[in-house]
């Protein structure tokens, strides 16, 4: 596993607000998309097209769909990992416990092997 952060300032001017799955089952051997990534403001942003009725086309489309509310959950995910190492460290001020210690670091990423 990485212990290495997505940095998310990359995606700070993507555009905003839900996004939906319109599912238009096309013929992707026409050329046709099988299903459109919508917004509100901007309308069609994306089109996802599959070959040889792949099984894992509705799970990929889901998951660009669900894009800007992953994003968000992983900042959430990321303040709630920097309060915790804050804390940890704070605690480990008044203790000077190696095991604070050592949860502080894996936490961020620098736990030595």
């Amino acid at each position: 596993m990485n212990n290495k952060r997505i940095n998310l300032t990359q995606f700070e001017s993507m555009i905003g607000g839900t996004w939906s799955i319109e599912w238009l089952h096309g013929d992707p051997e026409n050329e046709e998309p099988e299903a459109a990534i919508n917004t509100q403001d901007y309308g069609t942003i994306a089109q996802t097209f599959y070959r040889d009725g792949d099984k894992e086309s509705d799970a990929t489309t889901k998951a660009i769909g669900a894009t800007p509310e992953l994003i968000a959950e992983l900042k959430r995910c990321y303040d709630t990992m920097d309060t915790a190492v804050a804390n940890l460290k704070e605690l480990y001020e008044v203790t000077e416990s190696s095991e604070v210690q050592s949860i502080a670091n894996y936490l961020e990423g620098t736990a030595s092997d």
